[in-house]
């Protein structure tokens, strides 16, 4: 358990960023889809140019691996009164932003950026429905494993009718398991990947983050993940504690998730 400031947070970003990239090249993954807060935390353009320099080569690399198909959604932290950076990768094209994609002719991607949790989208009867949010989802009972406070139940969200699954970022910690509720009788599963660079301390910090891979196998969706082990909490914060309730998180964050 560790708290206290980043040893070199800029650094950590760089590892994650070449996971990242080696799991792009060995799942040969054609279309990635990124769940925002893609610049910054308290503020929305980058005062390091060597940062920003080294995202846009990093969003270039990306796109070469994937023929151009790199999406994000918008996330709070993307969104300023003015330009953000954000907005400029966009409008150059390092990133793009739609309300929705096809995928062959299996998966539909419907995207919904922070602040469109309720807008309401275009369900594909003939296709696998996968929502991608950035927002702070719970399945009352089962989403216990972040402290939630004020959240949108997802039985309740009648716009996403019809959708397989929900994929969410904004919650830093990744799910602790796939969990599964229904909208106006029809059943939908909900997942967080977890953010991999861990931007801010928490009592139980975790160890793995997850990608989420749609797989087309002719008619069939197939889900699968790319687990990504995390630099050790010791050597990323400066400072532990030792005064926290024991937790037993051996459950809650076991190196492989079930989520089929």
């Amino acid at each position: 358990k560790v708290t206290g400031r980043h040893v070199n947070y800029f650094q950590n970003c760089l590892n994650v960023i070449e996971m990242i990239t080696d799991a792009l090249i060995k799942n040969n993954v054609t279309d990635l889809y990124l769940l925002g807060d893609i610049v910054g935390t308290t503020e929305k353009n980058m005062r390091s140019r060597d940062a920003l320099h080294t995202l846009m080569k990093t969003f270039l690399t990306w796109n070469k691996i994937t023929n151009g198909n790199v999406y994000t959604l918008r996330g709070n932290h993307d969104i300023g009164s003015r330009t953000t950076d954000f907005d400029i990768l966009v409008s150059l094209g390092f990133l793009k932003v739609v309300d929705y994609l096809d995928v062959d002719e299996s998966v539909r991607i419907h995207a919904l950026n922070y602040g469109e949790e309720k807008r309401t989208i275009s369900i594909s009867d003939d296709r696998y429905n996968v929502a991608l949010a950035h927002c702070n989802f719970q399945v009352e009972g089962q989403t216990t494993w972040f402290r939630a406070g004020e959240g949108l139940e997802l039985s309740e969200m009648d716009n996403l009718e019809g959708v397989d699954l929900v994929i969410a970022g904004h919650i830093h910690n990744p799910s602790a398991h796939m969990v599964k509720t229904s909208i106006r009788g029809k059943e939908v599963s909900l997942f967080y990947p977890g953010c991999p660079t861990r931007p801010s301390r928490d009592p139980n910090i975790w160890d793995t983050c997850f990608g989420v891979m749609l797989k087309v196998n002719g008619d069939a969706v197939e889900l699968d993940q790319v687990i990504f082990n995390l630099t050790p909490a010791t050597e990323l914060f400066t400072s532990t504690y030792d005064d926290l309730a024991d937790v037993d998180d051996e459950d809650l964050y076991s190196n492989i998730i079930n989520i089929e």
